[in-house]
């Protein structure tokens, strides 16, 4: 038996009402309805619906136009083999998965007071291509999976959209396992809360799936000894990536069973390739939203500087954060609008520059706060409205917003989320909102600068959207581009923890603040 390392949740607490939304909307119940004695001919199609539904092999169901083409027209009689089992469903509107009392196909349409035989409305035998059934093979309700599948395919696509910034497409890197139960209960969370992190869904909580999530997850692991190492990893490391964007501390307890897990049985090297680089940009991701300890690397000195050979795509491998192959920021020219060009080279070189001499001196550039040294004049492009038509003017701002919210910081050896940062992060956030992620095509690395500025300035409502925006380039190229893409997230990690360090020392030396005064207004 696996070590009982996972969360147990012994169900949810939930009032009453609460409870009644749950049951109305749950996908892993069945919904069976009685109808009334005379029911409207709606009412009959809807419930005819449903019976057949039954029958029929999962995800598949009949449509309302072949049910509307042979329709009865007298009442519709069902038996149920518990009267007060039938009462109880009248009043709450369903029925669980394993009170459902299905009926045989005969008995399933009956027409009242007609001596005529009409055609039955079931397909044959022949004709459903399985045994009938209302489930899917993992067990899982086939409205449940249907709905599922629906939901991967836009989640998939979410990801695969990630491959307009670098100009090359590739199949994800990073898909739910759907052949089993856990997978697919957590996949399910999984997708959910992605996208309803990007579309800026306020309320992103399912106690009831959640609930139904670790339960199967946790039979799943009581059989881990028997199974593959990246079999067991595989789903809490879905349900982990799923609580990041809910900022759940539940995230720790789900990423530190996979740390166990994956030390028992030997290490990272044990799992193919594909789950190692998974596993490492979780953890890596972790510690960047929750400010954990890495668990599969350290984050020792920053590197600046990188020689990679991948080159594939048409995109700029260089941010504030890392140059690629000794690339400069002049080629941003072949991305964005010639005359923005200039004023965007200038803000990341800044920015760069910036970065780079606080990790060599550790104390911020000297004359950082006086733009007439030649560094661009953050406050004249960042303050400035921009038509909504001007698509790079949008992409420039975005940036200057981002890169005045780090210089500030370092200038002042502040947090990032310090409430000086919050408009330039709300204007950041909207600007983010806005622009179709096809703007920001050729500057992948810069776009998720952009979006580590981001989540590390906001707090509340704005964070799952950096989040969500952060794992998709993570799951789609960003695995593919390993060597670049975590060394620009563990170059943040050092440039925080940096900050950090520096900030308490400030705070206990007797020489007070380095700077004074603020002239980040135009």
């Amino acid at each position: 038996m696996a070590p009982a390392v996972f969360v147990h949740y012994g169900g949810p607490t939930l009032d009453d009402d609460q409870k009644l939304v749950v049951r109305s909307q749950a996908m892993v119940s069945f919904r069976i309805l009685s109808p009334p004695t005379e029911p409207p001919t709606t009412y009959l199609l809807a419930y005819k619906c449903q019976q057949l539904n039954h029958w029929l092999s999962a995800p598949t169901s009949l449509s309302f136009s072949f049910l509307k083409s042979d329709i009865s027209r007298g009442p519709l009689h069902t038996r149920s083999k518990d009267p007060e089992q039938q009462t109880s469903s009248n009043k709450s509107g369903h029925q669980p998965a394993d009170q459902v009392v299905l009926q045989t196909p005969a008995k399933v349409v009956q027409i009242a007071n007609s001596g005529r035989k009409y055609k039955s409305l079931l397909p044959r035998t022949n004709e459903l291509g399985q045994p009938p059934c209302y489930t899917h093979t993992s067990g899982i309700d086939a409205n449940t999976f249907k709905d599922y599948l629906w939901r991967c395919s836009s989640y998939s696509s979410y990801l695969d959209e990630g491959f307009a910034l670098v100009g090359f497409r590739k199949a994800s890197y990073f898909r739910p396992d759907m052949t089993k139960p856990a997978c697919v209960y957590i996949g399910w969370l999984l997708t959910s809360g992605m996208i309803d992190a990007f579309r800026g869904t306020p309320d992103i909580k399912y106690p009831y799936y959640e609930w139904n999530a670790v339960r199967e997850l946790q039979k799943f692991l009581d059989m881990a000894d028997a199974r593959a190492l990246h079999e067991v990893v595989y789903p809490v490391v879905i349900l982990g990536i799923f609580d990041l964007v809910r900022f759940s501390p539940n995230t720790k307890h789900h990423l530190a069973a996979v740390e166990q897990f994956i030390k028992v049985r030997g290490g990272i090297q044990n799992m193919p390739q594909v789950m190692q680089e998974i596993v490492i940009m979780t953890d890596i991701l972790q510690c960047i939203f929750l400010n954990t300890a890495l668990a599969f690397m350290s984050v020792d000195e920053p590197v600046l500087h990188i020689t990679t050979s991948d080159t594939e795509g048409n995109h700029l491998l260089s941010s504030p954060l890392l140059l690629c192959n000794d690339e400069g920021f002049c080629n941003v020219k072949d991305f964005v609008d010639i005359e923005q060009a200039l004023q965007l080279a200038r803000i990341l070189g800044t920015t760069f520059d910036v970065i780079s001499n606080f990790y060599d001196q550790g104390e911020p550039l000297e004359g950082i706060k006086t733009p007439e040294l030649g560094y661009v004049h953050l406050a004249e492009i960042a303050d400035v409205p921009v038509e909504v038509s001007n698509v790079s003017g949008l992409v420039v701002q975005t940036c200057a917003l981002a890169s005045r919210i780090v210089v500030r910081t370092i200038a002042d050896l502040t947090s990032f989320d310090d409430p000086a940062n919050a408009l330039d992060m709300l204007t950041l956030f909207n600007n983010l909102r806005f622009l179709r992620l096809q703007s920001w095509a050729g500057l992948p690395y810069v776009y998720l600068w952009v979006n580590l500025v981001g989540v590390s300035a906001s707090t509340v409502r704005e964070r799952s959207y950096f989040v969500s925006e952060i794992i998709r380039p993570a799951f789609s190229y960003g695995c593919y581009q390993m060597d670049a893409f975590s060394t620009v997230l563990k170059n943040f990690i050092y440039l925080k923890q940096a900050i950090a360090r520096r900030q308490a020392i400030a705070n206990i030396s007797s020489e007070g603040t380095p700077f004074e005064g603020d002239i980040w207004t135009a």
